[in-house]
């Protein structure tokens, strides 16, 4: 049997298992996966992240977004899906701003297909790990203009390779910038959930899963088949 289908083999036995044990109580649960996985991340924002409408004394009380600005963003991504029993780690490697990435569209807003195919054009050129995902982040409004019905631009809150990560493709994803706020991070995170190849950011089924297991047991120095499927209570013989 080749690792692929080992991995899904597993799955499906422990969620048997889970499954069986539950019957009693009648609640449903998974097992979390992706203990040993990390996201490697690069940040790039456009100008318009650090610039704002306040007063002059307002905006000299601000700060610009730094390195740790976007490290509490991804500890809340991070907890996020640790909370939907997705245990991969998400580590900051670099943060940049760069205006050049941003495609215009009218005066105010980016193209958001554009946009993102200027930025996995730029993340191609770093020569990153097929674990790493390149976010674009801006404050400018994402637009995609339609051919279809009233032609209304669609505004996203964010856009983002699909089924990417660990892959041979590059993984980026374009987000709108929210600086404050208890669901800061909700853009960010279902971005990175389609990157991951889900139609969803949460409440995970068991599908999905299956889908996480497949994909993360393509990431370098993964040890997808011990610790991936069990999380931190499995133990090594």
């Amino acid at each position: 049997m080749n690792p692929a289908n080992l991995f899904v083999f597993s799955l499906c036995l422990a969620l048997l298992i889970v499954g069986t044990s539950s019957q009693k109580t009648n609640k449903w649960s998974l097992p979390p996966v992706g203990e040993s996985v990390k996201v490697q991340v690069q940040v790039y924002f456009d100008s318009s992240v650090s610039t704002n409408d306040d007063s002059k004394e307002e905006q000299e009380n601000k700060n610009d977004p730094t390195d740790t600005n976007f490290t509490t963003l991804f500890e809340l991504v991070q907890k996020h899906f640790h909370n939907e029993l997705v245990m991969t780690t998400f580590e900051v490697k670099s943060v940049e701003m760069n205006d050049k990435i941003g495609v215009t569209y009218g005066s105010r807003s980016l193209n958001a297909s554009a946009t993102l195919d200027n930025l996995k054009q730029y993340a191609a050129q770093t020569s990153p790990t097929n674990d790493t995902i390149a976010y674009f982040f801006t404050q400018k409004p994402l637009l995609q203009q339609t051919s279809q019905g009233d032609q209304v631009d669609v505004q996203y809150d964010d856009l983002s390779t699909f089924h990417t990560f660990c892959s041979r493709q590059t993984s980026a994803a374009v987000v709108t910038y929210y600086p404050e706020g208890d669901y800061r991070y909700y853009s960010t995170a279902e971005a990175t959930a389609r990157v991951f190849g889900l139609r969803k950011y949460r409440n995970f089924n068991w599908n999905d899963f299956k889908i996480l297991l497949m994909v993360f047991s393509k990431c370098p120095k993964s040890d997808c088949s011990r610790k991936c499927l069990l999380g931190n209570d499995q133990t090594t013989p």
